[in-house]
């Protein structure tokens, strides 16, 4: 018993001390680019300024090459693009239907945007693009900062929205991209315009087992410790992007 008691001290302690190296990735801002031409919105990035990414990690000495990701933002007078490069060695495996499921319970990209901040104009949106085991995606769209702004498109590809997807060659990632016209984030459909600026947080979520889920939070204003938990409730932590 003796024996045993110390083998479970030393696994204890094994795990602690591997819990305490586990590196969080915290981006306080990203870089938001004007797009260098048409983006076609197709999974490819060969028209994708790729410079201003944020690599997005919950363990990066475990897991960078395992369960991150790569964002990138890029923007016209229409639309605002997001590229994900995910690396996930069980690809596109959300274990729900898009016809009765929520997309957030596996693997999807959930957004959060504030338009016109600080304005009559302010308009809060929360986007959970995914795809489904039934091989349809979506791009859901909720308003207000309490999700009661009400507005809400069930697919915002209905209204406008673009979405892609393309597996990786060696199957162990994938391709996200997205095309967000500025109507469905702000009051207008007028792009912010340079100088001007809207808020922005991510939650890339992963599929673990059959119906397990791992959640990533970043993006996040700097000089605040951000809350990783109720991150969809906690606005001031969402940072400013120009």
């Amino acid at each position: 018993m003796l024996k045993l008691s110390r083998a479970l001290v030393v696994f204890s302690l094994l795990l602690l001390t591997r819990a305490a190296v586990a590196t969080e990735t915290e981006n306080v801002g990203m870089r938001v680019l004007p797009a260098p031409g048409k983006v076609a919105v197709d999974g490819k990035v060969n028209d994708w300024d790729l410079s201003g990414g944020v690599f997005v990690c919950g363990d990066v000495e475990s897991l960078r090459d395992k369960v991150s990701l790569w964002v990138h933002t890029m923007y016209d007078d229409q639309n605002l693009y997001v590229l994900a490069r995910w690396r996930d060695e069980t690809p596109l495996n959300n274990p729900g239907q898009t016809i009765a499921d929520y997309g957030f319970a596996g693997d999807c990209l959930q957004l959060r945007f504030i338009a016109a901040p600080e304005t009559p104009e302010e308009r809060t949106s929360h986007w959970t693009c995914w795809k489904g085991r039934d091989g349809a995606d979506l791009m859901d769209v909720q308003y207000g900062k309490q999700f009661n702004d009400g507005g809400n498109l069930k697919d915002a590809k209905t209204a406008g929205a673009a979405q892609a997807f393309a597996t990786d060659k060696d199957g162990k990632g994938y391709v996200q991209e997205l095309a967000i016209p500025w109507k469905l984030l702000g009051k207008t459909a007028a792009s912010p315009g340079a100088g001007k600026s809207f808020i922005m947080t991510i939650e890339p979520n992963y599929t673990v087992g059959s119906n397990g889920r791992l959640t990533l939070k970043d993006v996040f204003k700097p000089g605040i410790t951000p809350d990783r938990v109720f991150t969809f409730m906690s606005a001031n932590t969402w940072v400013p992007q120009r």
